[in-house]
């Protein structure tokens, strides 16, 4: 199952990280990343319990490793267009923090359906403070 969690998150965000979404205003752009992948928790109740209990697997390690790995360059390609003042060093590690930050996060906000709404609109408002401090508002673009 974990196997087939990934490979759902794979297909999940290469469907979002398009260069369209380098195009859309820091709000749409943070609900059309987060918003799906809180879905997908919500829609698949086990993903966070298992996920953790597999994390002693060395296969499974490196796939969540490898499937970081794509989703972090993937990011920072985003960056670097939403952004083109900003260096490809900037751009990946902003990525970093924002992919850490949700990974912290997402969890707390609960596993399943009773997700809590509130963690979710307080993990979008430091994503969205945190990109407008490092690369400024989207005027500055």
């Amino acid at each position: 199952m974990s196997e087939q969690f990934c490979e759902d998150l794979r297909v999940l965000f290469d469907g979002i990280l398009t260069d369209e979404l380098a195009q859309v205003p820091l709000s749409q752009f943070i609900d059309d990343i987060l918003d799906p992948l809180v879905q997908y928790h919500q829609t698949h109740p086990g993903f966070q319990a298992l996920w953790l209990q597999s994390q002693g697997d060395p296969r499974l390690a490196r796939m969540h490793l490898d499937l970081t790995e794509v989703l972090t360059r993937k990011t920072a390609w985003i960056f670097a267009r939403r952004y083109p003042k900003s260096d490809e060093a900037s751009a990946m590690r902003s990525s970093q923090i924002c992919i850490r930050t949700v990974h912290a996060l997402l969890p707390l906000a609960g596993d399943g359906p009773a997700i809590d709404s509130q963690i979710i609109v307080e993990l979008k408002t430091m994503i969205r403070a945190y990109l407008q401090a490092v690369f400024g508002s989207e005027s500055e673009r």
